[in-house]
């Protein structure tokens, strides 16, 4: 479930990030460009302690005021467009979310 939030998070700031004034800074506790292309070549492992689900879902929620002031500031179909996406790709994870709440990965 952290992991999945993580990315969650990451694609936020990979959707939206650029409306945020002065550019958005990766968030230490989502992935980075770099980290999410090294999960795509290789098979993970964790040298690093994994963050708690609280702290991920405490930075996205920073993140995503950051990013919804911004926004507010901004109109188009350039903004239309990067939140259709983004909302798209949350739907996505839907069902994946839900299948780990109801075997119990959510606590």
């Amino acid at each position: 479930m952290v992991e999945t939030v993580r990315h969650l998070l990451f694609a936020e700031q990979l959707h939206l990030g650029r409306f945020v004034a002065g550019g958005q800074a990766w968030s230490p506790l989502g992935f980075t460009p770099e980290s999410m292309r090294a999960v795509r070549k290789l098979p993970p492992v964790e040298t690093e302690p994994v963050p708690s689900l609280n702290a991920v879902l405490s930075a996205w929620a920073s993140v995503h005021a950051t990013t919804m002031m911004a926004l507010a500031e901004e109109d188009g179909e350039e903004v239309v467009q990067a939140l259709t996406r983004n909302l798209r790709h949350l739907r996505s994870h839907i069902g994946e979310i839900e299948r780990m709440v109801r075997r119990g990965h959510l606590k």
